[in-house]
C-alpha cells in the first residue's frame, strides 16, 4: 500500500521510518529541509538521549541521515491540495501530483506575520520570520528580535554568538519559559527592551530604522535586520471535505493540535502513534 507523508518534521519522519519497518511503500514530501522547525533551534535540551543536549543543525542532520540510510524516498516539492478520486488520494503538488491510499499531513506551522506595521519596500527583504536561512550567514550585525516567547528568545541566544541583539516586547513580562530567559539576562551582548510598539520599518543608510512608540513617545532603533517572532498557526494545504472525513488521512504534529505544545518528542510520539494506527488497520492487505 502506497502511503505519503507530507512534512519532514520529527512528526512525519517518525511516521515515515516505523512504517518503513512495518512493509508499507512510503515517500516524504517536504517543501523545505528534513527537520521543520528544529532548523531553527539553537540548543535541544529535553530530547531524551542527549544528556549534553543536541543543536538544532545536528538533530536535523541525524534525521536527514536515518532517513536516507533507510532509503525512503524524499520529494522536495509543496502540496498543495489534497482530495479523494475514485477512492484514491490525489495530492497536487507545484510541480505535478501524486496518487496514494493513505495519507499522513505534519506540515506544521508558518509563523504569523505582521499585519498592523508599516513595511516599506524596500525594507521587506531585511525582515525575516524563521532564522534557519540567515543564522550561521550574517556577522557582526545588530539584530533586533520582535517577540516574548520561547522562540524569539532561542533566536536571539543563536543570533547572538556573533552578532548584538535586542529582543523587543510589546509587554513587560517575557512569555519566554524561565531558562531561556535566565540565559539571554546571562549574555552580554542581548538586551531586552520593554513596552515597545512597533508601528513602521524603513530602510535608510543602509540600515532598518524601527519606528516605535514607548510610553506614548516615539523611538527609533537603528538595525541591520528583524526578526519577528510573535507566534506561529498550522500550515495545512487545501482539504477535500471528503478526504477530511476519510479513516485514512491523518493529522499528527502540529497541525493536529489546539495547544501550543510545540515539543520534539510529542511530534515523534504522534508520528509513531500514526504509523501504528496505520498499521493496525492495514496489516492484512501488505
Amino acid at each position: 500500500m502506497k502511503v505519503i507523508v507530507i512534512g519532514a518534521g520529527p512528526a512525519g519522519c517518525a511516521a515515515a521510518m516505523q512504517l518503513w519497518r512495518f512493509g508499507f511503500d512510503v515517500e516524504l514530501i517536504e517543501r523545505n529541509c528534513i527537520g521543520g522547525l528544529l532548523q531553527n533551534a539553537n540548543v535541544i535540551e529535553n530530547y531524551l538521549g542527549f544528556p549534553d543536549g543536541i543543536s538544532g543543525d545536528m538533530f536535523c542532520k541525524l534525521i536527514k541521515e536515518q532517513i536516507y540510510k533507510l532509503g525512503i524516498s524524499v520529494i522536495y516539492d509543496e502540496v498543495k491540495q489534497i482530495e479523494i478520486i475514485d477512492n484514491e488520494f490525489i495530492l497536487s503538488l507545484t510541480k505535478n501530483t501524486k496518487k496514494c491510499d493513505i495519507c499522513i499531513v505534519a506540515t506544521g506551522t508558518k509563523p504569523i506575520q505582521l499585519s498592523e506595521v508599516i513595511i516599506e519596500e524596500e525594507a521587506r527583504k531585511y525582515v525575516f520570520y524563521e532564522i534557519s536561512n540567515i543564522k550561521h550567514q550574517i556577522n557582526n550585525c545588530k539584530v533586533a528580535v520582535l517577540g516574548s516567547g520561547d522562540a524569539a528568545f532561542d533566536y536571539a541566544i543563536s543570533l547572538s554568538k556573533r552578532n548584538t541583539v535586542s529582543i523587543i516586547m510589546r509587554g513587560d513580562n517575557p512569555k519566554a519559559i524561565r531558562t531561556l530567559v535566565d540565559t539571554c539576562n546571562q549574555i552580554n551582548n542581548i538586551s531586552l527592551e520593554k513596552n515597545i510598539q512597533l508601528i513602521k520599518i524603513i530602510r535608510i543608510n543602509d540600515k532598518l530604522l524601527l519606528n516605535c512608540i514607548k510610553d506614548s513617545e516615539l523611538v527609533n532603533f537603528d538595525v541591520d535586520y528583524l526578526i519577528v517572532a510573535i507566534g506561529r498557526e498550522k500550515n495545512l494545504p487545501k482539504i477535500s471535505e471528503e478526504a477530511l472525513k476519510s479513516d485514512r488521512l491523518f493529522l499528527i504534529g502540529d497541525v493536529a493540535t489546539e495547544k501550543n505544545i510545540r515539543q520534539a518528542s510529542i511530534a515523534v510520539g504522534q508520528g509513531m502513534e500514526a504509523a501504528m494506527n496505520v498499521y493496525l488497520k492495514n496489516w492484512n492487505k501488505l
